[in-house]
């Protein structure tokens, strides 16, 4: 594994002073007390090394970089007609038989900002999976609420839609560890109520900013940009509240690579889930996580610094 060149720029204050406050952020949730922390300052040693080795670890630059093709311009989606958020959430409380129950709208970004094509609305995974009686949504209850999702995809398109993977066990279908930890704070923007759903507004590019990146390119890129990959089950919300961004057989193929799949359950994480139109419906698989396409694009969403409490 490759560390951090010499002929890279250098850090620049304010990316300093960020990771100042990711430590400090740290070392409050860690509820060390005056006695830990004399210890700490006095094994100081110990702290720099092993804070080196993590630098340079998350420092590495993206080794599936060389992983993309010159983009097909035949293929794309017409961001016109993206519904608002709130027609978003609308149609995915109907679709997803929810009308009764009461969203909490959670703008997280009020900028689209650099990349951002529009405001996706989408649902807490953690709300989802408790009105379904799913234990643990982000982990390993994950597989039972994207199953659950897929399901409404096929009522809502009036059966036309088919998946190609069958299996959804948390041995082979799992969010990836970054993406999950985004979810994580994504959910402590707000209190869960007993009840109520959870709906985050957040600024999104649908394919179009990594259309010809392999999926584990585009996850790695947007991971270290601060954005976050999106993983099938939230795809598959955004399409129940989109329904035109998958209509046609010329629309760009969107890459999920915020999740893995296992072909065998073997433990070999290396496959990515898609959503593509052609033969007259929506269709869901997967593939290599390494190979580039130049007819399909991931979906990311931009979060933002997230404010978590301490």
């Amino acid at each position: 594994m490759s560390g951090i060149t010499s002929s890279a720029e250098p850090i620049t204050d304010g990316q300093t002073a960020q990771i100042k406050t990711f430590v400090e952020h740290a070392l409050r949730k860690s509820g060390v007390g005056k006695d830990g922390a004399q210890l700490i300052i006095a094994r100081g040693d110990d702290l720099k090394d092993r804070l080196t080795t993590i630098f340079e670890e998350l420092g590495i630059e993206n080794e599936f970089a060389d992983e993309k093709v010159e983009p097909d311009t035949d293929y794309s989606y017409d961001i016109r007609t993206l519904p608002g958020s709130d027609e978003q959430l609308a149609h995915q409380l109907e679709r997803l038989e929810l009308k009764g129950i009461e969203a909490i709208r959670i703008t997280v970004v009020e900028t689209m900002g650099e990349g951002a094509e529009g405001f996706g609305a989408i649902p807490s995974l953690t709300d989802l999976g408790k009105l379904w009686g799913i234990d643990d949504p982000l982990g390993a209850g994950y597989g039972q609420v994207l199953e659950r999702l897929l399901g409404y995809l096929k009522t809502t398109r009036d059966g036309k839609f088919y998946s190609y993977l069958s299996d959804f066990g948390s041995d082979y279908v799992r969010l990836h560890s970054q993406a999950r930890r985004i979810w994580e704070r994504l959910e402590q923007l707000q209190s869960a109520e007993e009840g109520k759903i959870r709906f985050f507004v957040v600024p999104i590019n649908f394919g179009h900013k990594y259309q010809g990146f392999s999926p584990r390119n585009a996850r790695t890129d947007a991971l270290a940009k601060g954005t976050m990959p999106l993983d099938p089950a939230t795809v598959a919300a955004l399409l129940l509240g989109w329904s035109k961004w998958q209509e046609k057989f010329e629309n760009l193929v969107v890459d999920c690579p915020g999740a893995e799949y296992s072909w065998y359950a073997d433990g070999e994480w290396t496959i990515s889930c898609y959503f593509i139109f052609n033969d007259g419906r929506l269709k869901f698989n997967a593939y290599d996580a390494g190979i580039p396409y130049d007819r399909c694009g991931a979906a990311v969403a931009f979060p933002g610094v997230l404010q978590i409490a301490d």
